[in-house]
């Protein structure tokens, strides 16, 4: 089923889109509850469509009588944070407006009152930012091995080398040079695919591997805010409340969701949400996931987290290199945790 390509917005000349799938037919004339998809590589990489799309999410949406989108958004450098935040807003604005049914059969509508986000990877960061800064606010969230929980670790100031390892399914990544002394072109699209020369995930412009570098150096945050130096103030304080401290002097309270919801009167507002995360996952720490549950669980919102023993990262098992047993029906359970949500 080939889906409808909306644009969405704008941003300094390169179109935002979004790819919608609707279900084949449907029994009710009510508006349809929406289920979005934001995709990972990084923030810095990665696209809507690319061959690691969690594909269930679309497919189970189809049969549940619900829409589904896969959106872009802006990737990091020289984007920051900022324009993510900002073109999600935008992207929420432009679905719940009554003018995006135009582009849809005759008869069909969308539900903005029952939007559900799902975030796999760098797209835990987009979710958590369409459930904290979004109108309409999500109803439920998916929120699976996913960035954005806990930013102001010691492994994002003073750098991860956890995955470089003999036989690691991760790449030990090259000087990324000239693409972080000279800004490359503005970018919401840099799809992934499978190198086998490099036995390596990559992207044609070298974004992916520029993560790796930026995480292995413990410098993602600088190019991730927009202000260089960043972490290597925050690498001088000892405990997270300096850190919170630092950063809200600095203006950046935004960027940082474990911030925001350190605030219980924050955290009750967080729509209802499911975590999943492997257990030895060397890229996004189980403690991303840990942390804003905790946040959410302590506040009262409805919350549930799965942490699957041995599974790395997109919940592989590193022996074989397809998913950990167990995972689809972790899949499966997350998906009715939404959908809960969205019919009730």
């Amino acid at each position: 089923m080939s889906p409808i390509t909306i644009t969405y917005s704008h941003l300094q000349g390169i179109s935002l889109e979004f790819d919608l799938w609707l279900p084949s037919s449907t029994t009710s004339s009510k508006p349809l509850p929406i289920v979005i998809f934001f995709h990972g590589g990084g923030l810095m990489s990665g696209s809507k469509n690319d061959a690691f799309m969690s594909t269930w999410v679309k497919d189970l949406s189809i049969q549940r009588g619900f829409a589904c989108i896969a959106a872009d958004y802006p990737l990091i450098h020289p984007l920051t944070y900022k324009d993510i935040i900002a073109q999600t807003q935008e992207l929420f604005t432009f679905i719940s407006s009554p003018s995006v049914n135009d582009y849809l059969p005759s008869g069909t509508a969308l539900n903005p009152e029952r939007i559900a986000v799902t975030g796999f990877s760098a797209g835990g960061y987009v979710a958590r930012i369409a459930a904290i800064h979004a109108q309409p606010k999500p109803v439920a969230t998916i929120l699976a091995f996913g960035m954005g929980g806990d930013f102001l670790n010691d492994a994002w100031i003073n750098g991860n080398k956890t995955w470089l390892r003999e036989n690691s399914p991760f790449p030990t990544p090259a000087d990324p040079g000239s693409f972080l002394e000279n800004p490359p072109r503005l970018s919401v699209d840099s799809p992934l695919f499978f190198d086998p020369e490099k036995s390596a995930v990559v992207d044609s412009e070298g974004r992916l591997n520029a993560w790796f570098w930026l995480v292995q150096h413990g410098l993602f945050l600088d190019y991730f805010t927009g202000l260089k130096g960043l972490t290597k103030q925050l690498a001088e304080m000892a405990t997270e409340k300096e850190r919170y401290a630092k950063v809200t002097e600095l203006g950046l309270v935004d960027a940082f969701p474990e911030i925001h919801l350190s605030d219980a009167w924050n955290a009750v507002k967080f729509p209802p949400s499911y975590f999943y995360h492997g257990g030895a996952d060397p890229l996004i720490f189980p403690g991303e996931s840990q942390k804003t549950f905790a946040a959410l669980k302590e506040a009262g919102v409805e919350t549930e987290l799965v942490v699957v023993p041995g599974a790395i990262h997109g919940m592989i098992n590193p022996l074989t290199n397809q998913l950990q047993d167990g995972v689809e029906d972790v899949q499966a359970t997350a998906f009715a945790f939404i959908a809960k949500q969205l019919s009730a």
